[in-house]
Formats: structure tokens, C-alpha cells, sequence
């Protein structure tokens, strides 16, 4: 797994658990909200690094595009996702509180 930073770790993690639980991809306000952190440029910020590192992509110029790649998805769930991605909605939703924690 790729060396992340705690924040960028988070940024990851919001994504994923915001996805996972509304069903469509959030926006860097909704992460920043979720994160408790009041710049969305910084939000911004940790998602270009992380598109960078192959975690995350999106479609530019388009909203609501933002989706974990297999390797943002192996970083958060912790094994390969050529197994089945079963019950990941279980295992994210309570780690939103965790997540805000600093």
C-alpha cells in the first residue's frame, strides 16, 4: 500500500464512506463537511494528490464524478478487491465518526 498522510487518509476514507452510504459520488464540500474541515481548496488539494497517487479519479469538468480506483479501494478495505466487494457499506458507516476524530 502506498504511504498516505493521516488528513489524506481521511480524504480517502470520507469518499468512500459517503459513496458508499448515499450511493453516488460526494463533492469536496460534502468531504470537508463530513471531515470538519472548512476549506474545500484543501479538500480539493488532498484529491488531486490523491488522483496523483491512483486512489481516486473523476471525470473533468463534470460533477459528481469522483470514484476510488481498485488501489483507493485496497487502501481503504485493506485486501484486494478481485475478491468480492461484499458488506463494504457495513464496515465503512461507522467510521465516519473515527474519521473526524484529530
Amino acid at each position: 500500500m502506498t504511504a498516505l498522510t493521516k488528513t489524506k487518509q481521511r480524504v480517502l476514507h470520507a469518499a468512500a464512506v459517503l459513496t458508499e452510504s448515499n450511493g453516488y459520488a460526494p463533492t469536496s464540500r460534502e468531504i470537508g463537511d463530513a471531515l470538519e474541515m472548512a476549506s474545500t481548496n484543501a479538500v480539493a488539494g488532498h484529491l488531486v494528490d490523491l488522483r496523483g497517487a491512483g486512489m481516486v479519479d473523476w471525470a473533468d469538468g463534470k460533477s459528481r464524478t469522483l470514484h476510488l480506483t481498485s488501489k483507493g479501494w485496497d487502501e481503504v478495505v485493506g485486501k484486494s478487491l478481485s475478491k468480492k466487494r461484499s458488506n463494504i457499506s457495513e464496515s465503512l458507516l461507522g467510521r465516519l465518526d473515527y474519521l473526524t476524530d484529530r
